[in-house]
């Protein structure tokens, strides 16, 4: 490949399969699809690339040994001058973290603890994924609210690189014989210590979003009163699927404590809620917000097509009728 030609896109993308073909030789299996629907139910092209480890295939169907290379996001990094070379390499370390010896070992362990809750309760965090009744793959979510899912996920290890997460199938939640509340009230206290919640005004630097604490309303030793005027954004220390920070045990009621005021969720995307007074925003500004939102749900980065409203006095977050 000539290092001074700026590939298309088409061209980056069969750069990269051939590269990663001639990495891993017949280990690795690579198909180019376009719209697939992410985790967080956006549409995006992925290399869904498939590692043939035919010893392990036992291993293989249990867990799954499957990653999509979602290629848009990479071929907008080397546009924006980040090195070919570099790229490739990100993606045949993060291809080899997850389909390592060592993370198959703990895996298949992680698979094998989920039959027992006790086992397993300390390992469950939740993450938020758009519900599609007709989507088989829904019927694992262990809340659903509107069109909000809440899943339950196992970590395999637990440092900030990589969780090594695996979706927990409903056929082990039902052998627990567990209150589902209860089990899923434990999961997101779990997930609320690892990404703790972040409420900041609109506008804050997301650069600085994890390392600096002073704009998180949320956090007491912060001493910051929250404006009812001011929009905010909600979301979890990582910025990472952070939606699911409005459902972490007591994060609806700070927030109607420090607006003073009942308040509207707006979940546009998968990263983060914007959160504004009620009582300083008109419903016309909102309605026409979230008919966008409707219109565009998987196109633009969309996660939900509701606007909820959360009321202090029946301490209640309910969809809004638009």
């Amino acid at each position: 490949m000539d290092p001074n030609k700026t590939l298309s896109y088409q061209e980056f993308v069969d750069a990269l399969r051939q590269n990663l073909s001639a990495i891993f030789q017949d280990s690795l299996k690579t198909n180019f699809e376009k719209n697939i629907r992410t985790p967080d139910g956006v549409m995006a092209d992925a290399i869904v690339a498939v590692i043939d480890r035919s010893k392990e295939a036992r291993i293989k169907n249990a867990i799954g040994m499957q990653t999509n290379i979602y290629t848009q996001k990479l071929y907008d990094r080397y546009q924006n001058g980040e090195n070919y070379g570099d790229l490739v390499l990100s993606v045949v370390s993060n291809l080899e973290a997850h389909t390592s010896d060592e993370f198959l070992g703990e895996s298949v362990r992680v698979t094998k603890e989920m039959s027992s809750y006790e086992t397993i309760a300390d390992k469950l965090i939740v993450l938020p994924q758009p519900y599609d009744k007709d989507d088989p793959m829904s019927g694992n979510a262990a809340f659903v609210f509107e069109d909000i899912g809440l899943f339950l996920c196992a970590m395999a290890r637990e440092n900030e690189k990589n969780y090594g997460l695996l979706n927990v199938p409903k056929e082990f939640t039902e052998m627990w014989n567990m209150d589902m509340a209860e089990v899923l009230h434990h999961a997101l206290e779990n997930t609320a210590r690892l990404f703790p919640p972040r409420l900041v005004p609109d506008g804050y630097h997301s650069t600085r979003w994890q390392t600096d604490e002073r704009f998180n309303i949320l956090d007491p030793a912060a001493n910051i009163p929250g404006d009812p005027n001011d929009t905010y954004l909600l979301s979890n220390s990582n910025q990472v699927l952070g939606v699911v920070a409005l459902f972490y045990p007591g994060v609806q009621e700070a927030i109607a404590r420090l607006l003073r005021d009942d308040y509207y969720a707006a979940p546009f995307n998968n990263e983060m809620l914007f959160i504004r007074s009620v009582s300083r925003t008109g419903m016309p500004k909102m309605r026409v917000l979230m008919q966008y939102g409707c219109k565009h749900k998987g196109e633009s980065g969309f996660f939900s097509s509701y606007l909820f409203r959360y009321r202090r006095t029946a301490r209640k977050l309910e969809k809004v009728r638009l």
